[in-house]
């Protein structure tokens, strides 16, 4: 069970801070009796991003296939 060094306590809460001179947004995992912080969690979730980013990349695959599928049918209806 994890424990705060500094009040001995075993609850934990995330707390969202924008460090001061900071541009940027984290979220600090602290005691939850006295507030000390026991850890540090980057703010954007870096593997959800990642993963819509993949979405939308199978998703311009596919339409690409298809419009390259469309231009060859095309080709050989000219052809005619």
């Amino acid at each position: 069970m994890s424990t705060c060094g500094k009040c001995g306590n075993h609850m934990f809460r995330v707390q969202k801070s924008e460090p001061s001179g900071s541009t940027f947004v984290v979220y600090f995992v602290q005691c939850s009796s006295c507030g000390t912080p026991v850890g540090v969690l980057e703010y954007a979730n870096s593997a959800a991003l990642l993963q819509g980013i993949e979405q939308k990349i199978n998703g311009l695959t596919s339409k690409i296939q298809q419009i390259s599928y469309d231009l060859s049918s095309l080709r050989s209806q000219l052809r005619r």
